[in-house]
């Protein structure tokens, strides 16, 4: 059998032991510690605070561009873009950076998948291959026949990518010992993997798996006549006023940088060696910066596929929680968070698209998302606060655990150092998420010289809304 060699398997499960841990050391006052310098003002007790700790963050590890978004009650009360750019100032006009969100793309899938449910199509437990019909002639595996959609949406269907590998990372050799095209297709991929078989049997446990979300998409697709993305725009993220989003590509394109009608898109950077992989989108030898082609984002669609600003991506993840504009029923909430028979007993489990971490507060949700040149965080504590987090750079892979616990700690802390929340609301109906957003200065230097990263403006980003 052959196992895909993915030379980048970006894997995306929350870490809820190493969350807890800082959780607790935020609570007992790990905030407190004496503020580095870095050639920013002193922190203050408002979010200028947790805005200095992602700026020595991101100076700390080289990370190109940012985003943060903070939403509290329901309301966009906090958002900051920040730059690090040596040799000239680049301005992103009047709308902030758009970013790959990656995994978080999972969550946007997970809540096509309960709107639809929600609406009557299927149920959760409708056996997936009932919906995807067309794919039965090439499942290899009889197991395949029990999965239903909620097993896709909690990582339980039978596929382990530590085991079998990850088939939306497939190298050049995958490709030509499976005859696929460059890029591979959605189809020559469903059509191949499934004709595999599983690695355990549907229901009996977790396995985080992009290949699941892939179908997903898929689904989606079947369940309405309508692409994908086309249909998540217009039935969830329209009636949000969320209109920078888009499946993204991950060819090297100046007018994804430039569009007049979208924000401009950050430039990804990745931190390990090599720094270059052969493309994906070619047959040849031809070597890419790994962001830009060693990859498909369009394949990777419903799995992680997604391009947001964070002020817009918050927008989702409010509604999503039921903390504005509930997106669903109450019972649909229900599914969201609920747990498979073999996490009954565990303090966090995956729901649909979400991680959840049972708190004595409440529960926790949150995902994370890495590709080459992109990480993301998206965390919901119990009382309701949001906190979105969007880089454009990723450390060498040795380095990656250290980066996240690092990020993980910046945000934490700097969200305990803030005292109040500007008493204002981004998510104000009637006006573009560009009339009120703060441009991407390039880095001052502090007095001996060095460069620092500096959050730029302050103003929150206002959405249309359909309130």
């Amino acid at each position: 059998m052959h196992v895909f060699r993915t030379p980048f398997i970006q894997r995306s499960g929350w870490r809820f032991a190493l969350l807890g841990v800082l959780l607790c050391a935020t609570v007992l006052g790990l905030g407190a510690q004496e503020p580095l310098r870095t050639g920013e003002s002193e922190p203050t007790s408002g979010p200028a605070a947790l805005d200095q700790r992602v700026s020595r963050f991101m100076l700390k590890w080289g990370v190109r561009d940012g985003s943060l978004a903070v939403v509290r009650d329901g309301k966009l009360v906090h958002t900051q873009h920040f730059s690090r750019r040596y040799r000239r100032a680049v301005s992103t006009g009047s709308a902030p950076l758009r970013f790959r969100i990656a995994s978080l793309s999972k969550s946007i899938t997970g809540a096509a998948i309960l709107k639809l449910a929600q609406d009557g199509v299927f149920t959760l437990d409708t056996p997936v291959f009932d919906v995807l019909g067309e794919l039965k002639p090439f499942l290899g595996d009889q197991r395949m026949a029990d999965i239903t959609i909620r097993h896709l949406l909690q990582h339980a269907a039978g596929w382990d990518s530590a085991i079998s590998g990850d088939p939306v990372f497939p190298t050049h050799e995958d490709i030509r010992e499976v005859g696929g095209s460059f890029p591979p297709t959605h189809e020559e991929v469903l059509a191949y993997w499934l004709s595999r078989p599983l690695d355990f049997q549907p229901g009996d446990r977790y396995a985080y798996s992009n290949f699941g979300y892939l179908l997903l998409a898929r689904v989606v697709e079947a369940a309405t006549g309508k692409p994908y993305g086309e249909w998540v725009r217009e039935a969830l993220l329209d009636p949000l006023g969320i209109s920078q989003a888009r499946i993204g590509s991950s060819v090297w394109q100046p007018q994804q940088h430039l569009d007049e009608c979208l924000a401009p898109e950050a430039i990804y950077v990745d931190l390990d060696r090599p720094r270059t992989r052969l493309s994906i989108f070619s047959d040849g030898m031809q070597p890419v910066l790994t962001p830009y082609g060693s990859f498909s984002l369009s394949l990777f669609d419903g799995a992680g596929g997604w391009v947001f600003s964070g002020a817009e991506l918050a927008r989702f993840y409010a509604s999503l929680a039921g903390d504005r504009d509930p997106m669903f029923s109450q019972e649909s909430m229900t599914q969201l968070v609920a747990r498979q028979a073999f996490d009954e007993g565990q303090p966090f489990w995956y729901g649909a698209g979400v991680n959840v971490l049972e708190t004595p507060d409440g529960l926790l949700l949150g995902h994370a998302g890495r590709l080459p040149g992109t990480a993301t965080w998206w965390v919901r504590f119990p009382d309701g606060t949001h906190v979105v987090a969007l880089f454009s750079t990723t450390p060498a892979q040795q380095e990656v655990d250290r980066f996240s616990t690092e990020l993980e700690e910046a945000l934490l802390v700097g969200l305990s150092e803030v005292e109040a929340w500007p008493d204002q609301d981004g998510f104000r109906p009637g006006e573009s998420a560009a009339a009120a957003t703060a441009d991407v200065a390039p880095l001052p230097a502090d007095a001996d010289g060095r460069r620092t990263v500096r959050p730029v403006g302050g103003a929150v980003p206002t959405l249309q809304g359909r309130h």
